[in-house]
């Protein structure tokens, strides 16, 4: 069986923190379709009817995306930075957010706290335990 890999660059709005994103997204332990190594994002992703392994790891303002399936998929770049966009909130804009926080000084401190972590969407319906 074939394996298709495909490596690509998706710039991100600073600030932005992975880590703190897939925290959010990943919720529980018995989520077994993302993980995070510490250092890389991974989950599994059904496009066009394919399985997809999606790889992200950050490095300073882009993220670094390998996706690797069983065949070669048309756009797959554009589909997953669509994906991605929304599963891990990349282009979302938290300026007036921060601004606003940094007014209150409880606010103040969870956002410094948390600077860097994006509001994620999930993929699927997934009833929390």
């Amino acid at each position: 069986m074939d394996t298709f890999i495909e490596n690509f660059i998706i710039p991100v709005l600073h600030p932005f923190r992975l880590d703190l994103t897939v925290w959010a997204l990943k919720r529980t332990p018995e989520n077994h379709m993302e993980s995070w190594d510490g250092n890389k994002y991974s989950r599994v992703l059904l496009i066009k009817n394919t399985i997809c392994r999606i790889e992200v790891i950050q490095n300073d303002i882009k993220l670094e995306v390998k996706v690797t399936s069983n065949r070669k998929i048309e756009n797959i770049d554009k589909i997953i930075f669509s994906k991605l966009k929304n599963m891990l909130g990349i282009e979302k804009n938290l300026n007036c957010f921060y601004k606003m926080s940094f007014r209150d000084n409880r606010l103040k401190l969870l956002s410094e706290k948390f600077r860097g972590f994006r509001p994620p969407f999930f993929p699927m319906f997934l009833k929390p335990k």
